[in-house]
């Protein structure tokens, strides 16, 4: 298990996660997180990604909680839990180079991120570029959500699916960056709204954005959704809807989003799978698609009279 590593986050200093996170290739941002949740006592990350394996949670004293990410056999656990933590001090005393220059390297790193970070907390925000997601809903209404709102579907679901404990009702992300920017949870009898204290949206912008999670839209075909459900899908982040998956295997796409779109040759298909298509045209009230594949259907069907 060379291609994983273990630490102790809360037991470093930033300095020391930093030049982890660069001897390592995880994202510096990724092992602060860890550091700043105190539930967790130890990580297994996965070298060149930062992806979670396992975490060992400490909620008290007494408590230790082994919690795999992936399905593992005991075998495998048992190994990862021998792998020990990166020592406190020891990236430092391993570093090859000239540690003093590398240390001011991060401290003005910090100072550009500080200046960065007041710059974006006082800009004017137009507080409509925030979402509100109903996390109650299906993952296919979510996907449907994402897709009309200009947001990556796996952002949302990753950071629901990282939280399983916590009853989030809602989340807001931002259009097109997909950044996470809060979410509602309830922890009876109390309802908590937290901001992602990364997030370098104004303050006065979140509180003035809507909390009323937005409506579900008609998910219709189109090249946007299905690139957006098969990325979804080649992530990990399943998701089967039945129409997608028959205009995939058809190789028929309605792009509505291209001004100029090349003619579809429709003798390329039979006609029972140019009924499924009209189908989908139908289900997505795209009238335009469906005149042109019954047609075609028609055509057929008077050829094969003939015959």
């Amino acid at each position: 298990m060379s291609h994983i590593i273990c630490i102790k986050a809360r037991s470093h200093t930033d300095f020391e996660l930093y030049l982890m996170a660069e001897k390592y290739k995880i994202p510096y941002e990724f092992l602060l997180e860890y550091k700043g949740d105190r539930l967790i006592y130890k990580v297994w990350l996965q070298v060149g990604t930062g992806g979670i394996y396992a975490e060992e949670e400490r909620p008290d004293d007494k408590t230790r909680n082994f919690v795999t990410k992936l399905d593992m056999s005991e075998m495998e656990k048992n190994a990862m839990i021998s792998i020990l933590p990166i020592r406190t001090g020891e990236v430092i005393r391993k570093y090859k180079g000239d540690i003093e220059e590398k240390e001011q390297k991060f401290k003005d790193m910090i100072n550009s991120e500080e200046h960065h970070k007041k710059q974006m907390l006082n800009r004017k925000y137009d507080s409509s570029n925030i979402v509100c997601i109903n996390s109650n809903s299906s993952k296919e209404q979510i996907f449907s959500v994402c897709v009309s709102q200009d947001i990556d579907y796996g952002s949302v679901i990753y950071f629901l699916e990282s939280n399983p404990k916590m009853k989030i009702t809602k989340v807001w992300f931002e259009k097109k960056t997909s950044l996470l920017v809060a979410y509602n949870y309830v922890d009876t009898p109390y309802e908590h709204f937290e901001i992602n204290p990364y997030c370098l949206i104004p303050r006065d912008a979140i509180n003035r954005a809507s909390r009323k999670a937005v409506q579900t839209p008609k998910l219709k075909v189109s090249q946007k959704s299905l690139d957006a459900y098969q990325k979804a899908n080649k992530e990990g982040y399943f998701i089967n809807i039945p129409k997608f998956e028959r205009v995939l295997e058809s190789g028929f796409v309605e792009d509505s989003y291209e001004q100029e779109q090349a003619p579809i040759d429709l003798d390329l298909f039979d006609v029972n799978e140019l009924k499924e298509l009209l189908q989908v045209a139908l289900d997505d009230e795209d009238y335009e698609s469906a005149a042109e594949l019954r047609d075609a259907i028609n055509e057929i069907e008077e050829k094969n009279k003939k015959k």
